[in-house]
């Protein structure tokens, strides 16, 4: 999966060219999945930025190449640039709306919770999802951000209507194994976001010498190895891969064909 996070939170001045340009890229290495957010943007003022730039680069596509979308409700910008929350249900269903007016497409491919709402019962969240998709504003509906607890109680709330689960899953951050078992369970997919571990970690991945042992086996980078790590740990995982480099779209797409052996995946984390 293509993030856009990146770009559109921090959009140089060629934001809808790059975005463009890298979606075409991705669709056509057969990526099938572009992530994007309503509060992908610089401030409360650029709202649905993210949205807007998504929905413009896939309709420039010819149509056997159009990816599937999924976007994300339930953070807010206050004050400008702050991250706010809001998990109720009735805002939930009413920024999902918004999300399927931007994107130009009802139901929408995949509508996710971006982050719990501390100050929301998650039950009422989970509710507010599942309406959406009884009003046909989305085809399934995926959490972000959730323990196995949560999903497991979203899984009773929503049932086939899950479709899977977006967390942190990364060498620098691999306290994700719970949830991907019982992702596989309940025949969740699991979209691992930061699988390097943001800046830090692909700093940090550069120094690491096991890893560049194993780079050095298959005749990879050490990125491309530990993207090969983090789709060795289940059949389900799905790596949310966040660039505006052409070369590291690349790259990350090589890393789908790296099989990484038992011993190296224990030699690694």
């Amino acid at each position: 999966m293509l993030g856009t996070a990146d770009l559109c939170m921090w959009p140089p001045p060629d934001l809808e060219e790059r975005v463009t340009r890298l979606v075409r890229q991705a669709a056509e290495a057969g990526v099938t999945l572009i992530d994007t957010a309503d509060a992908y943007c610089p401030d409360e003022e650029s709202f649905g930025l993210g949205e807007t730039v998504v929905e413009r680069a896939v309709a420039s596509l010819p149509p056997p190449l159009r990816p599937a979308v999924m976007t994300k409700g339930g953070h807010t910008r206050l004050n400008g640039t702050e991250w706010g929350f809001d998990g109720s249900a009735e805002y939930l269903r009413r920024a999902c709306r918004r999300s399927a007016e931007r994107l130009r497409r009802r139901p929408l491919d995949l509508y996710a919770l971006h982050r719990p709402d501390p100050a929301a019962p998650f039950r009422e969240s989970v509710r507010g999802l599942l309406q959406c998709v009884e009003e046909g504003l989305t085809r399934g509906v995926v959490l972000s951000n959730v323990d196995a607890e949560r999903i497991a109680l979203a899984h009773d709330v929503l049932g086939p209507s899950l479709a899977g689960v977006q967390n942190e899953f990364s060498l620098p951050r691999p306290d994700g194994r719970r949830e991907i078992r019982l992702c596989e369970r309940l025949g969740l997919t699991y979209f691992a976001w930061a699988p390097l571990g943001g800046a830090r970690g692909v700093a940090g991945l550069a120094r690491s010498a096991p890893l560049a042992a194993v780079a050095r086996a298959h005749g990879c980078t050490p990125e491309e190895a530990a993207l090969a790590w983090v789709l060795a740990a289940g059949p389900v995982v799905v790596p949310v891969v966040g660039t505006s480099r052409s070369s590291t779209l690349r790259s990350c797409v090589h890393a789908l064909d790296i099989r990484l052996t038992d011993a190296e995946v224990a030699a690694l984390g």
